[in-house]
């Protein structure tokens, strides 16, 4: 699993997964909460990028959504 995140120009970091399957769950998002333990409060959002339609939140606080749902929320942090 390879993870990756987004630095926004107000130092907003948006911690993004991929998992691509219909249902991500919990256990899925075990990278994001290694990184988020790491880099403490600087974590605005966790993402795990899969095939759904609707997005929608995990237990943890995790978003689940798909490319251009993503797209979408990153848009918010470029200006």
């Amino acid at each position: 699993m390879k993870w990756i995140y987004w630095r926004s120009s107000r130092d907003s970091i948006l911690a993004i997964d991929t998992q691509w399957k219909e249902q991500a769950n919990v256990e899925d998002g075990a990278a994001l909460r290694a990184l988020e333990w790491v880099e403490g409060k600087g974590i605005k959002m966790k993402i795990l990028l899969a095939k759904t339609e609707i997005p929608y939140r995990l237990k943890d606080g995790t978003w689940v959504m798909d490319t251009r749902q993503l797209l979408d929320e990153l848009s918010k942090y470029t200006s």
